[in-house]
């Protein structure tokens, strides 16, 4: 404490215990706890150490002594270097290499109370001037007309040419790269280069069109040249650079109108005169809307130009322009830019102009709608506008929608365009067609007998929608590698479309079940019937089961699948199949030596049952184990459908279960109600008109 500090007898700091500085590094997440402890514990190395560890502004809090400390501002310096900025810490440090390199790294401005030999060391301010451009300035001037320091500036931005030397600020390649080069460049560091660069054309043409502004930089000799002006507010497209114009540039009518044709709100530089000429007036309000009221009093309300500006706000202005105006090119092509449909209010001898209608065609598409018959029959102009919009192909004439370019054209854009075209041309152009099933497969209904015959075009469709295959032809229904594409696409429904022939193959079938396991349905019978197939269908689906025929095939040859049979061989006995085909250790399907009656059904022990639901079992899905029988399994007339299965190995039939209690939720709604219906009813006053004889029973209301 304070009165200890001044104790004659306590001259020295107390020196803290361990438990102390164990209590002041405890809440290490923030070195600034430091100003919650003791003074002797500021004095500590050790805690403050800790402290500095996570924020080196901590320094700021420990005691002088260890301010002073070389080694603890090292640590403080390497995270924050603004630090260097502490007036407490001795003169030597300015003059420390390795101190302010660590500053400069982190905060160039440390550059600034550097000592004046470390501001000419080269190493040092590379540092500073890598971290921030700005410290520049406070290197040494010999070292700012270095190239390679101050290239190093410019490389972090262009205004860093603002501390260069006079030399480098008057050289072009220091100047393009301060001024153009990207990312760096700004065009703002042309108020930096000599006189004799702003006054350099070439320079100036490549800086100008950066920025409108950027001219108010450049020499007064140039700004005032009117044919220096008209290349700037012509090439640059910055029409309101002409606000930096100096002289009589102002009141010069063809620098004016170039620079409203760029920028209809340069009216606004324009000298009075100019304000009330119509032909520099004009230009401006078809730029924008805008320049009418920088225009003089008695132009604003002018016919034309109050028409040309109302329209570009809303087009169907034109329906209440004269006939004259409806005849002007300028203002009809105002209005179609706002609003297509308003050259609907235009005169036929605009809407009949091959050049005009062209040249909007090129924007929108849209305005064959409103042309006339004569150039809706156009090929030019129709394949024009249905480049640019497919919906203009409604308004071609017949023979156009016939032609296989600009129908082709339309329907690369969108496949609704097939609605539009000529169908008797659609339907055999393979090229068109080809185009419209990438986008929708299921169009090949729309095809011919020849296209739908057509292995390319029908894969084409099944790759966008497998629905096709139900219009291929019967030729490709019966095809193996068409069926199968069909059904990679996802859809295992697709073997329902495929021949008899493909039905009873099993790779096909092998492949549908494994997409959908209900496309066991569509199978033949001999597959049906087959344990791997019901299988294969049944791990897809569990209700697959319902289509597996009730008296499963299972051969005894160990080939997967069993290839078709051969018209001149007898099918083999159900009952010979099932009785061969048993695992080892399943032979005895009743009841093992020694089990109990479970059932109740007075089976005998050890029995062997020769019932086909038991040979049926292994058949099911492994998925359904400890499940009730499935709804959807079907019974025969002999109940001979398997109800009980296990992945692998056989189970002896078993009973069905009993049906389980209702749900625990369900239980909660159903007494939830009745206690609502019991509060209700029993309060009188609750019910808004009470018969007298009581409330009514909830029944009979």
């Amino acid at each position: 404490t304070l009165e200890d500090r001044a104790s004659p007898w306590k001259c020295a700091l107390p020196i803290p215990s361990h438990e102390e500085k164990g209590r002041a590094t405890f809440g290490g997440s923030n070195g600034f706890n430091l100003d919650l402890v003791s003074e002797s514990l500021r004095a500590d190395e050790e805690v403050v150490r800790t402290a500095l560890a996570h924020d080196g502004r901590a320094v700021l809090l420990a005691s002088r002594a260890l301010q002073e400390d070389r080694d603890i501002m090292l640590i403080a310096l390497q995270q924050h270097g603004w630090l260097m900025t502490m007036q407490k810490h001795p003169k030597q440090f300015t003059d420390d290499k390795e101190l302010v390199l660590a500053a400069c790294a982190t905060d160039g401005e440390a550059l600034e109370f550097a000592s004046d030999r470390l501001k000419a060391d080269e190493e040092v301010v590379r540092t500073a001037v890598a971290n921030d451009w700005r410290s520049l300035v406070y290197a040494d001037e010999e070292l700012r007309g270095d190239l390679g320091v101050v290239t190093l500036a410019l490389s972090k931005d262009g205004r860093a040419l603002e501390h260069a030397s006079q030399g480098l600020r008057g050289d072009l390649r220091m100047a393009r790269l301060a001024c153009i080069q990207p990312p760096s460049g700004d065009w703002r560091a042309l108020e930096f280069c000599s006189d004799e660069l702003r006054a350099d054309r070439p320079f100036l043409r490549e800086v100008i069109p950066l920025h409108e502004d950027a001219l108010q930089f450049a020499s007064p000799l140039l700004s005032s040249e009117p044919t220096f002006m008209l290349y700037a507010v012509s090439r640059s497209g910055h029409g309101r650079c002409l606000k930096h114009a100096t002289g009589e540039i102002a009141n010069n009518k063809e620098v004016c109108q170039a620079a409203v044709k760029a920028d209809g709100t340069a009216l606004e530089f324009c000298g009075m005169q100019l304000r009330e000429n119509f032909s520099v007036v004009l230009p401006a309000v078809v730029q924008t809307w805008r320049a009418r009221d920088l225009a003089s009093e008695e132009l604003q309300f002018h016919p034309k130009i109050k028409l040309l500006a109302e329209v570009q706000t809303n087009g169907e202005v034109l329906a209440r322009g004269s006939d004259e105006l409806k005849k002007d090119l300028q203002v009809v092509r105002a209005a179609v830019a706002q609003n297509v449909e308003s050259l609907r209010h235009a005169s036929d001898s605009v809407k009949g102009d091959a050049v005009f209608m062209l040249a909007e065609a090129l924007k929108n598409g849209l305005v064959l709608k409103h042309a006339t018959p004569q150039l809706q029959g156009d090929a030019t102009i129709v394949s024009a506008c249905v480049r640019q919009a497919w919906r203009a192909l409604e308004w071609a004439s017949p023979p156009l929608k016939a032609d296989p370019l600009i129908v082709r054209s339309a329907c690369a854009q969108n496949w609704r365009a097939v609605e539009l075209a000529d169908q008797t041309m659609l339907c055999g152009d393979r090229p068109g067609m080809l185009l419209v099933l990438r986008q929708q497969g299921n169009l090949l209904s729309r095809c011919s007998f020849k296209l739908q015959d057509d292995a390319e075009v029908v894969a084409t469709a099944l790759l966008h929608d497998w629905h096709a295959i139900t219009h291929a032809s019967a030729r490709l229904r019966a095809d193996k590698q068409t069926v199968l594409l069909a059904v990679a696409q996802g859809a295992g429904f697709a073997l329902r479309h495929a021949s008899r022939e493909l039905r009873d193959d099993p790779e096909v079938v092998l492949a549908a079940v494994r997409q959908d396991g209900h496309a066991l349905r569509f199978a033949s019978d001999r597959l049906r019937q087959h344990r791997l197939v019901v299988h294969a269908a049944s791990s897809q689906n569990r209700t697959a089961i319902a289509f597996a025929l009730p008296k499963l095939h299972s051969p005894s040859s160990p080939s997967p699948l069993p290839s078709p049979p051969s018209p001149l061989s007898s099918p083999p006995s159900p009952s010979s199949s099932l009785s061969s085909h048993r695992q080892p250790g399943y032979e005895r399907c009743g009841y093992e030596d020694g089990d109990e009656d479970e059932d109740g059904d007075g089976g005998e022990e050890g029995e062997v049952t020769n019932d086909p639901r038991t040979l049926a079992a292994p058949l099911c899905l492994a998925a359904a184990r400890g499940l009730q029988r499935s709804r959807w399994v079907e019974e025969d007339a002999q109940g001979t459908a398997a109800a009980a299965v296990v992945e692998r190995g056989y189970l002896p039939f078993t009973k069905p279960r009993q049906p389980q209690q209702q749900p625990q939720r369900q239980q909660r709604q159903q007494g939830a109600a009745a206690a609502r219906k019991k509060r209700i009813y029993s309060d009188p006053t609750r019910i808004r008109h009470a018969p007298p004889h009581g409330p009514v029973p909830f029944q009979q209301k």
